[in-house]
This record gives structure tokens, C-alpha cells and sequence, in this order.
């Protein structure tokens, strides 16, 4: 077959279907649109519901790179921590978890809240190892700093009606890395 260009063409053609190192082989993502709340505990985190991916590779050797964006985090107690945790199968991913320091706890990112009708938005990225040819599941848990309070997603730690509360979407994107 011959392809044939007018001769001021320009441009690049791509003549191998094997990606350069860094190239994004595909992309998957979850928008979770509804409200999460939970009372569990820093010693006791939970999956956030509507908040995973699943991903399957196609080479063991290349990268999983992860972003959360939570449009919106808040303690419905104020004045508290809200912590989260990326998993992968069911398991903390352990290199995306602060060191041993103290009595700190140990998670991949947290946020606090200043008052009840306050929050912010919340984000991470982290690179993983596919290490794997079959499907990989991404899972985002969460809890919350004392049990008299809780963890809100989406929406303020005042649970108002009204105009001027706002609700959010947030996500979860894989993208699988060439090698």
C-alpha cells in the first residue's frame, strides 16, 4: 500500500504500535456524584463507596499512575481530620503511606476541617508498579479522626439544604504508563 501526501505535508507517522516509554496506553475513571458519610475510625477505615477503578494492564512491567479528586471533604463535627488510604486489591498500597513517626497515623493523604459548614476539595497522585497482567482494583477508604463525629464527601459537614450548600462530584482515574 502507498500512502501519498501533498508535498508541503508535514508531520509525524506512526509506524510501530509499540508506545515509547511514559506514552498512556488507556485511562479509566469512576465519577462518584452522590454523598459518603462514615463515623469509622483512623483504626478502622472504609472503602468509599463509588470511589475504585479497575484496570488491566498489558504489560506487568509498566506503571499505574492514580489520581483521586474529592470535590469536597468535611467533619461534620469541625475542628477535625479526616484521613484517607489508596488501596489495591483490598490491601493499603504501602508505599503510599507517610513513614513511622511517633504516634502519627500513617496515610496517604488527610485534610481538616476548621468548622462544620467548612471543608475543601482534596487531592493526590501515586505512581504504582502494575506488577501485573490481570485486572487491578483501585479503592479509595477513608475514616474519620473520633467517632463523635464523621466523615462527610461531597457535600459540607452541615448537612443544610438550602441554596447555599453546595454538593459535589469526585474521582477516581487509572492510567496505565508505558515502560
Amino acid at each position: 500500500r502507498t500512502l501519498k501526501l501533498p508535498s508541503n505535508a508535514d508531520g509525524t507517522v506512526l509506524t510501530t504500535t509499540n508506545p515509547k516509554s511514559g506514552n498512556i496506553i488507556q485511562v479509566v475513571s469512576t465519577a462518584k456524584t452522590d454523598v459518603f458519610t462514615t463515623s469509622s475510625t483512623y483504626s478502622s477505615p472504609v472503602a468509599i463507596t463509588g470511589l475504585s477503578v479497575s484496570i488491566t494492564p498489558s504489560s506487568s512491567s509498566n506503571k499505574i499512575l492514580i489520581n483521586v479528586s474529592l470535590g469536597h471533604v468535611a467533619s461534620t463535627g469541625g475542628n477535625s481530620s479526616c484521613y484517607f488510604w489508596l488501596y489495591k486489591g483490598g490491601s493499603v498500597i504501602s508505599g503510599a503511606i507517610g513513614d513511622t513517626s511517633n504516634s502519627n497515623t500513617r496515610v496517604t493523604f488527610y485534610n481538616r476541617s476548621a468548622a462544620q459548614a467548612h471543608g475543601t476539595c482534596a487531592s493526590m497522585t501515586y505512581l504504582d508498579n502494575a506488577d501485573s497482567t490481570s485486572s487491578l482494583t483501585y479503592q479509595l477508604y477513608g475514616a474519620h479522626e473520633g467517632s463523635s463525629s464523621s466523615l462527610a464527601i461531597n457535600r459540607s459537614g452541615d448537612s443544610g439544604t438550602s441554596g447555599q450548600y453546595g454538593r459535589t462530584i469526585s474521582t477516581i482515574t487509572a492510567m496505565e504508563v508505558a515502560a
